[in-house]
């Protein structure tokens, strides 16, 4: 009611759906790519913010896209290199068991078990006397 007063009846509460999304993702990205100028069609903050949330998604994809273009150049620039000596040395002490816990050769992908008692020490979990034994 508050909102048809001040003469705002085209203001929405509700969160953008994904259509919506969308399409301001696109807007981000022709912005970002210089094919948009100004971005005119602007009419709330909450616009404003979900923007600048598109913009930050597509920042954080293109970051991770080139970390993953640089992980795969890498990895295929170590696999040429390394010869074959030194690749069967690295799997030699991989087996060897230098490791922490027991692997368990049970299916194609094993982690191993670790002991019972050994996880992290939470800050909430420890005693007096052991924070001062920490600190010492």
């Amino acid at each position: 009611m508050h909102d048809t007063l001040a003469n705002r009846s085209q203001i929405q509460y509700d969160p953008y759906s994904a259509e919506q999304q969308y399409d301001i993702q696109l807007v981000a990205e022709k912005f970002l790519k210089g094919e948009m100028e100004d971005v005119d069609e602007l009419t709330s903050m909450r616009q404003v913010k979900e923007l600048l949330a598109q913009m930050r998604n597509s920042f954080r994809k293109l970051k991770q896209d080139g970390k993953n273009f640089l992980d795969a150049a890498n990895v295929e620039g170590s696999r040429s290199n390394i010869s074959q000596e030194e690749q069967l040395r690295k799997q030699k002490t991989m087996l060897e068991g230098d490791g922490v816990g027991s692997l368990q050769e049970i299916g194609e992908f094993g982690l191993g078990i670790a002991a019972r008692d050994s996880r992290p020490v939470v800050k909430i979990e420890m005693s007096k006397e052991k924070e001062a034994e920490l600190k010492m």
